[in-house]
């Protein structure tokens, strides 16, 4: 499935204000360089997620994530209050349409693709509600994916339906007589996009005593914030429960819930690390403990069989304890960030760390959780208080959220160093390392006029280097995600419509009828000043030619391939598995790159 992102999917949808492109662009030898205007990245191509009402519709991308091989996975919500169709990719895409809900109708999208923008899989839901940001999914090693989801009940009177890359659907159904109620659902998909299982999973919706929409009953008994998967196979789920959670025939219970009248918007519970096998059952979980007002774990990583976590506590009174398995932290009044380590097998806690707040109510987001190259644990988003990292340095601001990044050492959970953002409103939402700087995905409203989105370069002392525009406009611009892999990375962005909006290397503006899009961009780092590195002098044993119509890459077994149309832009790119690879292209002129060797070829 392929699609030329730098034309609107429907004319009708967008509108394209493009100067005269100019193609910075030229053939030298075999190889393709790109101009550097003082940045080490080059614009690759861009797509829009967008609906095609104006009935309340948002569409927004919420997470992107990268397998070992290389592949994207890219999850978005999409939807209005009538007629509900999207486009993104290249892909058209429905939905349920609401006439009583009112969170517009957040439809599920979850799309493998390369770095390229090229689909690989994609599944999409056509019935339910979904509340994206307490969802939780991870690639898993199979090439396929698990979602752990939110869903409420849509107009329909189904929790969900799911349709996968074979148009056959699995429905969830719930009874109930309104439909503000959410459960959860855990769902696995193939390396084929089909739908592999769905487990069964319910959480206790009875209204809290003193709850003023008892009517109703409480809707927001659980969130689901991160998952993994080890080398097992066993699925991980890292998240927040108010109200008792069933999966399978084990009831986990909750805490933390004190004087709780229901109320949606106001946080309680305790926080739940949920174990499933590779088939989703269930296998054990632990569950926090303590007296804290609430608490929970946010991001999590897995290696070398165990759970790096971080997350969050917050007490009201003036000394309380906080339980993981058999370690304790204490914690004072307010918000503190928390970080842990679990065994993969059993679940037991290896340490459980409280890197304290400073004035920290509640205004801490997790946004991000990575490894650094030196092993260190890199954690980031947003704060409005500060952090204290030693006895001598606080990380954050008195004056609004600002941006931040953590480096965490995995061996006990404490805080090595730190970065904030000191000009305006920010947050950050995605990091890597390259050589020996640090990029880090943020916006921030107060760096400059009409910029918004950045990539911020930042030393190997989290010290700030160089904040490179991604996204301009005089809307109020978002980041929301960014997924790296061998020099190559893509951000997603959210905008409002009406606004012109430009990109860091796109010649001219676009605009959308859309109230809330999605902007997902492509990006490559420049391996020199003068272009990507690729060269024709540079000897390799793979060879590539033209045959019945196909493109071959032979002798290649183990080596990165990469496949460059005439503008420059990366088609194809993959880890050659044997030495016999054929690649089925639309007839054309085409730079086929194998490590540092480059190839010309003519189908």
């Amino acid at each position: 499935m392929r699609s030329n992102f730098n034309e609107p999917a429907n004319y009708n949808q967008i509108c394209y204000k493009m100067k005269k492109t100019v193609l910075s662009l030229f053939m030298l030898g075999l190889g393709i360089a790109f101009a550097a205007a003082n940045q080490p990245f080059t614009y690759q191509w861009h797509s829009l997620l967008v609906t095609d009402t104006e009935a309340k519709p948002q569409c927004t991308i919420y997470g992107m994530k990268t397998d070992a091989n290389g592949n994207v996975y890219t999850l978005a919500t999409y939807g209005s209050t009538s007629n509900t169709t999207a486009t993104f990719l290249g892909l058209s895409l429905t939905g349920e349409e609401y006439s009583s809900g009112n969170s517009y109708n957040r439809n599920i999208l979850l799309a493998k693709h390369d770095f390229a923008g090229n689909v690989i899989w994609a599944v999409h839901s056509e019935a339910g509600d979904c509340d994206m940001a307490n969802c939780a999914y991870t690639p898993t090693a199979d090439g396929g994916a698990f979602l752990a989801l939110k869903m409420r009940i849509g107009d329909t009177g189904k929790l969900l339906t799911m349709v996968g890359s074979d148009n056959q659907t699995k429905t969830v159904e719930f009874t109930y007589q309104d439909n503000r109620v959410y459960q959860p659902v855990f769902m696995k998909i193939s390396s084929t996009g089909t739908i592999s299982f769905v487990s069964e999973a319910s959480i206790d919706y009875s209204p809290a005593p003193a709850s003023a929409a008892g009517s109703w009953g409480v809707s927001d008994g659980f969130a689901f914030y991160d998952a993994a998967e080890d080398a097992d196979g066993n699925l991980f789920v890292a998240a927040r429960i108010a109200r008792d959670l069933t999966v399978g025939q084990t009831t986990i219970q909750h805490h933390n819930t004190d004087g709780w009248d229901g109320d949606s918007q106001t946080t309680r519970g305790n926080g739940l690390i949920l174990k499933l096998d590779k088939d989703g059952n269930y296998q054990s979980h632990l569950c926090s403990g303590g007296s804290a007002t609430h608490d929970s774990f946010r991001d999590m990583l897995c290696k070398d069989g165990k759970l790096y976590l971080s997350g969050l506590v917050y007490g009201k009174e003036a000394s309380g304890t906080l339980n993981l398995g058999d370690r304790s932290q204490a914690y004072g009044q307010g918000g503190h960030m928390i970080t842990a380590c679990v065994s993969t097998a059993d679940l037991s806690a290896e340490y459980l760390t409280v890197i304290q707040g400073i004035k920290l109510s509640s205004g801490l987001q997790q946004e991000m959780m990575e490894f650094r190259n030196n092993g260190n644990i890199l954690v980031g988003g947003g704060i409005n208080a500060k952090l204290q990292i030693n006895t001598e340095t606080t990380v954050g601001s008195s004056s609004g959220y600002k941006s931040y990044l953590l480096e965490i050492d995995p061996a006990n959970g404490q805080c090595l160093q730190g970065y904030a953002s000191t000009t305006g409103i920010s947050k950050a939402y995605g990091v890597m390392e390259r050589n020996d700087s640090i990029y880090l995905l943020e916006y921030d409203w107060g760096r400059g006029n009409n910029d918004k989105v950045f990539l911020t370069s930042l030393d190997k002392n989290l010290t700030f280097g160089t904040a490179y525009p991604l996204v301009n406009t005089k809307a109020a611009a978002t980041a929301w995600a960014m997924a790296n892999y061998n020099g190559q990375f893509i951000i997603a962005a959210r905008s409002m419509k009406g606004q012109d909006v430009s990109l860091n290397g796109l010649e001219g503006t676009f605009t959308s009828n859309t109230q809330w899009y999605g902007i997902a961009a492509g990006y490559k780092f420049n391996t020199s000043t003068s272009g990507t590195g690729l060269t024709a002098n540079e000897t390799n044993a793979g060879r590539v030619f033209a045959a019945g119509g196909q493109l071959i890459v032979s002798n290649a077994a183990g080596q990165d391939v990469a496949v460059y149309n005439v503008l420059g832009h990366c088609i194809r790119q993959f880890t050659a598995a044997s030495s016999h690879e054929s690649l089925s292209l639309q007839s054309g002129i085409y730079i086929v790159r194998i490590g540092k060797q480059s190839t010309k070829i003519i189908l």
